[in-house]
C-alpha cells in the first residue's frame, strides 16, 4: 500500500505545471509592490497624533452643500440640481484638473474632503484624501498610461515626477512620493474618518514645524532683525523716530518667536451658517510662561458698551483683570514710555505711574467712533471703569507732571508731535477735564500727506476727565461734544443692544477680552468727504451688521474669532459692481479698474 502511494506521487508530479515561470515572477513581484491594507479610522481632528514631518492636516465637510449655500447666498444663478452635480459644476472640474484627471466623474464631493501638508524637504507638499464614487470609476479617470501596483502604490501616472494613488474605505489618497502612503498610512487611515470641529478646520501642530526649520527659522529671524534699522530709515522717519520702531520691531519679533516655540498647536475653522465665522485657536504648552500670560488674560463681561452711543459703527472693548497682567502689562507700558519719551530719563517713572493708574482700574475699557450731534464726520470717545478712583487721580496727576517736564516734552517733540495741556479746561457732568493740543511734524513722521497729518492731528486733540466709577476720554476737532453723548442730558448708550453688536457679542471668543466691531461701508461713508469725491456717499448701501474680531481664553488657549456676516458681503459686491458700472468701458484687452 505504501508503495502503491508512492508510485501514484510519483506519477502525479510528473504532470504538475512548472510554477517558476516568468508569469508567475512578475505577479509575485506586483504583489509585493501592492500597497498596505488600511481601513479608515474615526474621533475627532486634533486626537490625531500627527507624524513629525505632518506639518498642517485638516479638511472640508459637505463640500457640495457648502458650494450650494455660499453660491446662494451670494444671488448665484441656479446650478444644476444634486449635490454631486452641484460639487462637479463649483469644484469638481478644478480638482480633477489640478489632480491630472479626465473628468471629475469618479469624485463624490458629498464625501467630506482631508488633506496633509508635510516637509517639502522629503519630496512632498501636500497629500489629498478625495472621496471616491467607486474605486473602478475612479481608476477609469486615472489618464492613459497608468501603472498598477508601483513601488507600494495602487496606482502610478505621470513620468518624471509622478503621481501616486491608494485607496482609503470609499477614498482616495494622492501623493507624489512613492513612500508617503506606507509610512503615513495609520494617520492617513485615522485623517480620513476624523470629525472636524466646523464645516473646515486645518489644525497646525507647530512643534513639528519648528523641530524641522528650527535652525533656518532662527537665522532668518536674526537676518530680518539686521535689516529693520535700514528699512525703517527708507520710511522717512526723522532718524530718532526710525531707530525707535526698528527697536520696537524687533523686540517684538523676538517676543514672537519665543512665545511660537511654547505654543503646542493651533487649530483654524470656520462656518459658513450667514457669512463666515472664522476662528484661530493658539494652546500652548503646558507649563510654560505662554500659558501663565494667556491665563491671565480670561476675560469679563463687556458692561461699558452699554454707555456707548448706539449708533456707533465702530467701537474697541478690553475687559480683564488688571491685577493679573504681571510681567506683559508692565513691558507693554515700558514700551509706550519708551515711544511717547523718547529717550527721557522720566521713561522708568512714567511708566510705572501708568501701571498704578491702570491698577486703579476695573479692567474695562471701551472706545467708539460715532457721529456727533451736529456736523458730519467721526469722533471718538471712551470710557474706562475705576476701581479706586482716588488712586487712579494720585497716577494721573503724576504722569500729567512728567508730561508737562520740559524735557518730556522735547523728547516727545523729537518724535514728530508736540503736546500742550490745558488743565480744567472744561466741566461736564460734574467731571472737570484736561484737554490737550497736538500739533503733528508730518516729516518726522515720515512725509505724511498734508491731508492725512490734518486728520492724524485733529484725531489727536484730545479730552480726558476722572468721575468716581470711570474716566471719559475724547478725541477729534471737539471732542466737548463728543463727550456730551457720554455725560450730560445729551448723553445716549445703548451700544451693546445694537443688533449688530449684540451679534458680535453673540459670536464671540468664549471669554472675551477684545471685542472689535466696525460696519465698514458706514465708515466708508462717514470718511467718504475725505476722499475728495472719489466715492459717492449715497452709493454705499446701508448695513446692519459689522465686521467683528474677539480674542477669547478658554481651558487655556487663546481663541481669536472673525466674525463676518453675509450682509457685509454681499453690500460690499453691490458697492464693488455699482463702482465697476459707473466706469468708463476699457479698451480692448484690458480690464476694468480695480480688477
Amino acid at each position: 500500500m505504501l508503495g502503491l502511494a508512492l508510485a501514484l506521487g510519483a506519477s502525479g508530479c510528473k504532470g504538475k505545471p512548472d510554477r517558476s515561470s516568468a508569469a508567475e515572477t512578475a505577479l509575485a513581484e506586483q504583489r509585493a509592490d501592492a500597497p498596505p491594507t488600511v481601513t479608515v479610522g474615526s474621533g475627532p481632528l486634533l486626537d490625531i497624533v500627527a507624524p513629525q514631518d505632518v506639518w498642517a492636516y485638516g479638511g472640508v465637510d459637505a463640500m457640495a452643500a457648502l458650494a450650494q449655500k455660499l453660491g446662494g447666498a451670494l444671488g448665484m444663478p441656479p446650478l444644476p440640481s444634486g449635490a454631486g452635480a452641484m460639487a462637479g459644476a463649483l469644484v469638481g472640474k478644478p480638482i480633477a484638473k489640478k489632480l491630472g484627471l479626465t473628468s471629475p466623474s469618479g469624485l463624490d464631493l458629498a464625501r467630506p474632503l482631508r488633506f496633509a501638508v508635510v516637509d517639502p524637504r522629503g519630496g512632498e507638499k501636500a497629500i489629498l484624501v478625495v472621496g471616491i464614487t467607486s474605486r473602478d470609476a475612479l481608476v477609469q479617470t486615472l489618464p492613459a498610461g497608468r501603472r498598477e501596483n508601483e513601488q507600494q502604490n495602487a496606482y502610478a501616472y505621470g513620468e518624471g515626477s509622478p503621481t501616486y494613488v491608494n485607496f482609503v474605505g470609499d477614498y482616495a489618497v494622492f501623493s507624489r512620493r512613492p513612500g508617503t502612503f506606507t509610512g503615513l498610512r495609520e494617520f492617513l487611515g485615522r485623517l480620513a474618518g476624523a470629525t472636524l470641529p466646523a464645516q473646515v478646520a486645518v489644525a497646525v501642530p507647530l512643534k513639528n514645524a519648528f523641530a524641522s526649520l528650527g535652525p533656518e527659522l532662527a537665522m532668518a529671524l536674526e537676518a530680518l532683525k539686521r535689516e529693520l534699522p535700514a528699512q525703517a530709515a527708507l520710511g522717512g522717519a526723522a532718524p530718532g523716530t526710525a531707530a525707535k520702531g526698528a527697536a520696537l520691531a524687533t523686540e517684538t519679533l523676538t517676543w514672537l518667536a519665543g512665545a511660537a516655540k511654547e505654543v503646542d498647536h493651533a487649530l483654524l475653522t470656520a462656518s459658513f451658517d450667514d457669512g463666515a465665522l472664522v476662528t484661530l485657536e493658539l494652546a500652548p504648552k503646558p507649563g510654560t510662561a505662554l500659558e501663565t500670560t494667556f491665563k491671565s488674560l480670561a476675560g469679563r463681561p463687556h458692561k461699558l458698551l452699554a454707555k456707548l452711543p448706539a449708533d456707533a459703527p465702530l467701537f474697541l472693548s478690553v475687559a480683564v483683570d488688571p491685577q493679573k497682567g504681571g510681567d506683559l502689562t508692565k513691558r507693554l507700558y515700558e514700551l509706550v514710555a519708551d515711544m511717547e519719551g523718547d529717550g527721557s530719563p522720566r521713561a522708568a517713572e512714567f511708566a510705572s505711574a501708568a501701571m498704578r493708574y491702570w491698577n486703579a482700574s476695573t479692567g474695562e475699557v471701551a472706545f467708539a467712533a460715532h457721529a456727533l450731534p451736529d456736523g458730519p464726520g467721526l469722533a471718538f470717545s471712551g470710557i474706562m471703569g475705576l476701581r479706586d478712583a482716588a488712586e487712579a487721580r494720585r497716577a494721573k496727576a503724576d504722569l500729567d507732571k512728567i508730561r508737562d517736564d520740559p524735557r518730556w516734552q522735547e523728547a516727545a517733540a523729537a518724535t514728530g508731535a508736540k503736546t500742550k495741556r490745558h488743565p480744567d479746561a472744561f466741566k461736564l457732568g460734574g467731571v472737570s477735564f484736561d484737554t490737550t493740543e497736538v500739533e503733528v511734524d508730518r516729516d518726522k513722521l515720515g512725509g505724511l500727506t498734508p491731508g492725512a497729518s490734518d486728520m492724524l492731528g485733529a484725531l489727536m486733540h484730545q479730552a480726558a476727565g476722572l468721575g468716581e466709577d470711570a474716566a471719559y476720554y475724547a478725541m477729534g476737532a471737539e471732542p466737548q461734544k463728543a463727550l456730551e453723548l457720554l455725560l450730560g442730558p445729551k448723553a445716549r448708550g445703548g451700544l451693546d443692544r445694537a443688533p449688530g453688536v449684540a451679534r458680535a457679542l453673540e459670536h464671540a471668543a468664549p471669554g472675551p477680552f477684545f471685542v472689535g466691531y466696525a460696519r465698514v461701508l458706514d465708515l466708508l461713508k462717514a470718511f467718504a468727504p475725505l476722499g475728495g469725491g472719489a466715492v459717492d456717499p449715497g452709493v454705499i448701501p446701508a448695513t446692519q451688521n459689522g465686521l467683528a474680531l474677539s480674542l477669547g481664553v478658554k481651558d487655556g488657549a487663546v481663541r481669536a474669532v472673525l466674525d463676518l456676516p453675509m450682509e457685509q458681503v454681499v453690500a460690499a459686491i453691490q458697492l464693488y459692481m455699482s463702482r465697476v458700472g459707473s466706469m468708463p468701458m476699457p479698451a480692448p484687452g484690458r480690464a476694468p479698474l480695480g480688477l
